[in-house]
């Protein structure tokens, strides 16, 4: 790596808590602007904003190409809906967060007097289970708007733990927490070569309800199929199951008009026993990837477009090449598979 080369690194690292306390601030600032207006006008008007700005960025031409090479058979203009629509759903979801608290009381006092804010089903395919003592998982991904499973549980005397990666600016990090600490979640950071994997097993063991999120790649998991094209999947799920007898539900949040959702928790998957623990985990894997490839062709609107879950070989060799670069070896993450495997030893 050549001198320039280095100089920039080092000079970067150097700016990096600048730049992270310049993000916080305007952050900061936003999230208490919006608890200024009342939340379903402010839902309304965070989706309006970012319909109309989304489009412009560059991210959306990137997410115009996820979703073409996904489902080719959609004309340009049906490519354009539905990515406005994740545009309007993300602009819903980014003010909710800030308004987590006033959603979490609207959503459970609607849903107690018989409203039609938070319309629950198929709690019986989790309540069953924990009734007799078993651990359930709950396999979801970013649907709608996935804080709405943590909003619920609560309602039916379960607690939710929860996974999450946080972002890399701990300012926002922070924030983030702040905005979901109404919620009475026990949230567990996954960060590499910590041990969010022990922690998430022990938290699935007390609180008996853990939910995982399985439509991000992940670098060093499992090759699984999601929309016909190789996808790196975690394979935490069928680990977690094996090491606590948990069962695992499928469970997705579905935006049914402005403020409103429905939660469905479907019957449980039959996780395979043959004895060979790798291909057992690879077989669950992508049964539960079916499952969320099932919910994005249903409502591809409500799906997180802007997230590369499809990282091919040429990323991996240009990552490796910049490793080598910088004179390091490069080392995939390790995987919730194996975290847990040492987890629970």
């Amino acid at each position: 790596m050549t001198a320039t080369a280095t100089r920039s690194r080092g000079k970067g690292r150097r700016n990096r808590p600048v730049a992270h306390a310049v993000e916080a601030a305007i952050a900061y600032g936003l999230f208490y602007l919006i608890r200024l207006v009342p939340l379903d006008a402010a839902s309304a008007a965070g989706g309006r904003l970012l319909r109309a700005v989304g489009p412009r960025l560059g991210a959306h031409k990137q997410a115009r190409r996820r979703l073409a090479r996904a489902m080719p058979d959609l004309a340009p203009a049906e490519q354009e809906r539905i990515l406005r629509g994740v545009w309007e759903n993300l602009g819903r979801v980014v003010v909710e967060y800030a308004q987590m608290d006033r959603l979490n009381r609207r959503l459970q006092d609607d849903w107690r007097t018989g409203g039609d804010r938070l319309v629950v089903e198929g709690a019986e395919h989790v309540l069953e289970f924990r009734r007799a003592g078993r651990p359930v998982i709950l396999a979801t991904g970013h649907c709608g708007n996935w804080e709405v499973a943590p909003i619920a549980a609560p309602l039916y005397g379960e607690r939710l733990a929860a996974m999450y990666r946080p972002p890399n600016n701990p300012h926002i990090d922070r924030l983030i927490l702040k905005a979901r600490a109404s919620l009475g979640t026990r949230l567990i950071a996954k960060r590499m070569g910590g041990p969010g994997s022990k922690q998430a097993l022990s938290a699935l063991r007390e609180d008996g309800l853990l939910g995982l999120f399985l439509d991000q790649h992940f670098t060093g998991g499992i090759e699984t199929t999601f929309f016909g094209l190789p996808a790196m999947t975690s394979p935490v799920a069928a680990r977690f199951a094996e090491h606590t007898d948990a069962v695992v539900v499928p469970a997705r949040v579905i935006r049914t008009g402005g403020v409103r959702f429905r939660l469905v928790m479907e019957p449980p998957l039959a996780i395979p026993r043959t004895g060979d623990r790798d291909a057992d985990a690879a077989a669950f894997t992508q049964a539960l990837t079916d499952r969320v490839e099932a919910w994005v062709r249903e409502y591809p609107d409500q799906w997180l477009w802007l997230h590369n879950r499809w990282k091919d070989r040429r990323w991996k060799d240009r990552r490796r090449a910049r490793s080598i670069d910088a004179g390091t070896a490069d080392r995939d993450a390790t995987t919730d598979g194996a975290e847990a495997d040492r987890a629970a030893g």
